[in-house]
């Protein structure tokens, strides 16, 4: 009997935090979706050689990657490419983060236990078209698909031992789903104003297609698996964003000769404008917030050396600057009033790529191979000291994470002079690539 209005008691006291504290819930549960971007270079070609393209930009994938290269081709010609996603992501799934298991239930892991959610796909990744004059200018028009992720999991709730109250407490369960997508339609012109020298720019028309949803649910009793009915939500979060913005990109290539050459791009990313909307369920009236979701800026610096005629090696230096993504991150933890403890780091990257042409062979078939390492630039929350329980649960949230290392791959034939294929794969612990492209020259 006494068992039996405990678990009443500590149900009630959740129903009435729930209630009392929203925000908390909207924190928690929109800042556990991770923030994934593919700032890789277009192209199979470039898949291949670790995305150290900045300073080779021979082909059509240059609009993007790096407009002064646009006037190293020599005739007009068209690019496409495929490119498959898989990006494999952490959350808190359950556990309990203070306190002893009860072994009742669910109430059994000690610690905090994290699933994985995957997003994949396959899609229409970047195609363009350039068209050069005689090696001096040249003009180029493309499509680039930047992000597009999509991840949907579900969480039991954390338990916890509550001072206060001197017991148990149990958070509410939540759904989530997200798609995020980011498309680019450029420009991009070049000009080779001496021989050795190449300067590009480009304008982009950047559109944002954003619909999140994360839904809490009260669990009853306490140690009972979570259902997910309706009945039981008490709880939801929206995040949407349908806006156009601008971005711009300028780039320079500095070709002293053949077996070397240098380039440079700067990428000034655009900003959106995205809506949070909270709302406790069944009937409370909506509160909506808006707020700036900033696409990271990106500065990237390499070279290429070719020390034979069948060899050539590129290197690449990438800033990406996450933090512009504090806005986004802030309008989702305000609601908490801990937005100050959270934070994104910038990311420094380096690529490095080889290729072997075999000159010897009918349609001088290439073989490739790169690597790259990506820092870990994920979410991270500092807990206060001494902390409370809803440090506890952000730090068990946002762990933080690793670097990952890339390993790449690929190949090309040139079935003629007028039609390429070029395949590729990237693949490391989190995030791996796929990707097949044709240039089609006139």
């Amino acid at each position: 009997m006494i068992k039996g209005r405990r678990q009443v008691f500590f149900a009630l006291l959740l129903l009435l935090i729930a209630a009392l504290v929203p925000s908390f819930a909207s924190a928690q549960a929109s800042l556990q979706v991770p923030l994934e971007f593919d700032f890789l270079s277009p192209g199979a070609r470039s898949l291949a050689l670790g995305s150290a393209f900045v300073a080779l930009a021979d082909d059509a994938t240059a609009a993007f990657t790096n407009p002064a290269g646009l006037t190293i081709l020599l005739v007009p010609e068209v690019a496409a490419e495929g490119r498959g996603r898989r990006i494999d992501t952490r959350f808190l799934e359950r556990g309990r983060l203070s306190g002893t298991p009860t072994n009742q239930g669910i109430d059994t892991v000690t610690g905090a236990r994290y699933g994985t959610v995957s997003s994949s796909n396959f899609s229409p990744g970047y195609v363009s078209f350039v068209y050069p004059y005689k090696n001096k200018l040249a003009v180029a028009a493309y499509r680039h698909e930047v992000t597009n992720v999509a991840a949907d999991f579900e969480t039991q709730g954390v338990f916890q031992f509550n001072t206060g109250v001197g017991g148990t407490v149990r958070e509410t369960a939540l759904q989530a789903h997200q798609e995020m997508d980011i498309l680019n339609y450029g420009v991009s012109f070049a000009v080779r104003p001496a021989t050795t020298v190449s300067i590009g720019a480009g304008l982009s028309l950047y559109t944002l297609n954003l619909d999140a949803l994360y839904t809490r649910y009260v669990t009853f009793p306490i140690e009972t698996a979570a259902s997910y009915d309706p009945a039981r939500a008490t709880f939801e979060a929206r995040l949407t964003g349908d806006d156009t913005a601008i971005g711009v990109n300028v780039g320079a290539l500095w070709m002293p000769r053949r077996a070397f050459q240098a380039g440079v791009v700067y990428r000034k990313a655009p900003s959106f404008e995205f809506t949070q909307t909270l709302r406790d369920l069944p009937s409370g009236t909506p509160s909506a917030t808006s707020g700036t979701f900033h696409v990271p800026d990106a500065f990237a610096i390499g070279a290429v050396a070719r020390p034979s005629t069948a060899t050539m090696v590129t290197v690449e230096y990438r800033f990406v600057q996450y933090s512009s993504l504090k806005d986004y991150i802030d309008v989702q933890a305000r609601p908490s009033g801990r937005q100050d403890q959270f934070s994104i780091d910038n990311a420094n990257e380096f690529h490095v790529g080889v290729e072997y042409v075999f000159v010897g062979i009918p349609h001088t078939p290439a073989v490739r191979g790169g690597y790259w390492r990506d820092p870990a630039h994920s979410v991270n929350f500092t807990p206060n000291s001494p902390g409370d329980q809803t440090d506890e649960r952000f730090a068990a949230y946002l762990p933080g994470s690793d670097a990952a290392s890339h390993v790449t791959f690929g190949g090309g034939v040139p079935i003629s002079t007028k039609f390429e294929i070029n395949g590729a794969g990237d693949i490391s612990s989190k995030r791996s690539f796929l990707s097949i492209s044709a240039v089609v020259r006139f």
